[in-house]
């Protein structure tokens, strides 16, 4: 009895002590949590489901982390600057890569080991900020029902460190006039623009938190709420977690290569993996799932183009600087809408055939033009 009560100090003491490095993080997470989160970036390109992990839970302390702190205490941390000025970050990974789980992960460690930590879980729909905070609610049943201060609520917790979670709904009211220090925002692909825009005010750091507004989700839409948020990160500095199938499947083992479904794909990559996804389980969706939905949800190649009218368009190589050739025709041509926007593009071809859109304009939501652009787009009152 004596040694039973003694392991279960000990297993307290452990549950309360912060890792200090990503092997801490992986192997605490493990241990109290009972998931082994990837470690191997398989693809050149990409990270493994741990860097993100660490990059999410490493931010608010120094890059040498200091003796030991215990979680739930309420004292400030103010010995410890911050390491980066923010902390937003992009997470693209495949269908059943985990992103949810881990977010919520990342959201029971800010609230266990942060104190005064406000965290906020928004998704593209209600029942997927469900599913997060669910995870979140399953650890806390793990043995961490100390930390709480009161009952767990159906959209809401808090802790005695003063840390709290709250799951938001999607729309602009829900947003404004919040003021916290993390946001993590699941399925961004699904969420509306107007909320996406509202929601980007509500992140503040503190004295020892450093914000965070973490994107989470896989591209499905070409040139949707995703893809644009990945292709302006560079611009913003803002790092872009990415893993896909081979970061998350299991490692292959004795099976034959020249026999496999997914050789076409994997070229040998899954004898080097080290994650849960069953292959069995690979092999069935991909033959059950069209080569486009395959390539946007699980490899993360591209987004599905099905009812893309020039599917084929790549801007990496068909957009480039040209101007106005005076020895060419100039054509013009108009698409009105209301909805959908009005546009003019001006127009040459070469004596190859080659079209060039010389310039465009674009305007949604009007129901009339000024004189100046009426003049602009080559048509006057008459």
């Amino acid at each position: 009895m004596y040694d039973i009560t003694k392991a279960a100090h000990v297993l307290s003491a452990l549950r309360r002590t912060r890792p200090q490095t990503k092997t801490d993080l992986k192997n605490y997470v493990k241990v109290f949590l009972g998931i082994d989160v990837p470690d191997r970036n398989i693809c050149p390109e990409h990270n493994s489901p741990m860097d993100y992990l660490w990059h999410s839970f490493s931010a608010d302390f120094p890059k040498y982390l200091a003796p030991q702190f215990i979680a739930g205490s309420s004292r400030a941390t103010s010995d410890e600057p911050r390491v980066t000025k923010n902390a937003d970050c992009v997470v693209w990974a495949n269908r059943a890569g985990g992103k949810t789980e881990l977010a919520a992960v990342a959201t029971l460690l800010d609230c266990i080991f942060k104190p005064n930590c406000q965290v906020r879980i928004l998704a593209g729909s209600g029942e997927q900020a469900g599913r997060m905070y669910q995870y979140l609610t399953n650890f806390l049943h793990r043995g961490y029902e100390e930390f709480l201060a009161g009952q767990i609520r159906k959209e809401r917790c808090h802790f005695v460190n003063g840390s709290a979670v709250e799951v938001l709904t999607q729309s602009p009211a829900s947003v404004r006039g919040q003021h916290i220090q993390k946001l993590r925002c699941d399925e961004v692909e699904l969420f509306d623009e107007d909320v996406f825009a509202a929601v980007k005010f509500t992140t503040h750091s503190t004295k020892n938190l450093v914000a965070a507004m973490e994107m989470i989700s896989t591209i499905h839409r070409p040139f949707g709420l995703m893809q644009k948020v990945v292709s302006s990160a560079p611009q913003q500095e803002t790092p872009v977690f990415k893993w896909c199938l081979w970061e998350v499947i299991e490692q292959c083992i004795n099976r034959s290569c020249s026999q496999c479904p997914l050789w076409i794909d994997c070229r040998g990559k899954a004898k080097k993996a080290g994650g849960y996804l069953k292959i069995d389980d690979c092999i069935t969706q991909m033959r059950r799932a069209s080569r486009a939905s395959w390539e946007a949800e699980m490899l993360c190649e591209k987004p599905m183009l099905d009812n893309v009218v020039f599917g084929e368009f790549d801007p990496a190589e068909y957009v480039k600087p040209i101007d106005y050739d005076p020895n060419l025709p100039l054509y013009r041509s108009l698409d009105f809408g209301f909805v959908n926007p009005f546009v003019s593009l001006w127009i040459q071809v070469d004596e190859d055939g080659l079209v060039r859109v010389i310039d465009e304009y674009v305007r949604s939501s009007e129901i009339y033009h000024t004189q100046h652009e009426k003049s602009r787009c080559g048509y006057g009152d008459d």
